[in-house]
This record gives structure tokens, sequence and C-alpha cells, in this order.
């Protein structure tokens, strides 16, 4: 099984797979889809990228934020994988 994105996957990490899952996932659950459908309550959206340093010799790494939004009726109840 090849997972979408990895050019490797058979070598990949745990942290590479669940980028590959969550690209793929942005590409269909869009803020589009999400207000044209009542019963999609999940959308993947692009947040902004940033730079950080890292470790004792202060190596730059780039930051690139993608949000999971999770919307549901509000019953004000806890976050409950059960609801999506």
């Amino acid at each position: 099984m090849i997972s979408a994105g990895l050019a490797t996957p058979s070598t990949a990490t745990a942290e590479g797979h669940l980028v590959a899952i969550v690209l793929q996932a942005k590409t269909v659950l869009t803020q589009t889809a999400f207000d044209a459908d009542i019963d999609q309550n999940i959308y993947v959206s692009s947040g902004f990228s940033s730079f950080t340093t890292r470790g004792t010799d202060n190596v730059t790494y780039r930051v690139d934020q993608l949000t999971f939004n999770l919307a549901k009726n509000d019953s004000g109840s806890i976050l409950d994988p059960d609801n999506y």
C-alpha cells in the first residue's frame, strides 16, 4: 500500500504517514465542501507558515500549520470522536 505523498512509504516515519493522510484529507475536507454539505462536520484549513530555531545549534526549521476544524451541534459536551 502506498501512502499519498510519500516517496518511500515502507521506510517513512509515523509522522510522515500522518502528514500524508492530513494532506490527502485536505483535498476533500475543504471549507467549501463543509459549507455546501450539512452532513460534513470536519474541514482542514491551512494556517500561516513561520520559522523557529531548535537545538543547541539553533538550527532553523520551517513550521507549516494545518488546522482540523471540528463542528457539531452545540450540546455543551466535551470533544467526543463519536460526534463526527
